[in-house]
């Protein structure tokens, strides 16, 4: 892709060039998805071997995720803190 692409630099565009291009992204593209295959079937072997855990770490991750996408408190325009769950 490289090559063609500072072929198509030095040398101009043209349909030849253009079809080599649209061909060499298709074939990439296609490798894409299949090594995204490959990961997911990768992972549900994973899965199915070791199994669902729900370790003290996952929890402590989701715990931790929780408080930080928590909003405890707003700024009114007169610049007032509303701690009120109700009020925010």
């Amino acid at each position: 892709m490289k090559e063609l692409q500072q072929q198509i630099i030095i040398e101009g565009c043209n349909e030849k060039t253009l079809a080599q291009e649209q061909c060499i992204h298709n074939q990439l593209e296609e490798r894409r998805k299949q090594e995204e295959i490959l990961w997911k079937k990768k992972s549900r072997i994973r899965w199915l071997k070791e199994g669902e855990r729900n370790t003290k770490f996952f929890h402590r991750t989701t715990i931790q995720r929780r408080m930080h996408n928590t909003i405890s408190f707003i700024q009114n325009p007169e610049g007032k803190r509303i701690e009120n769950h109700a009020e925010i």
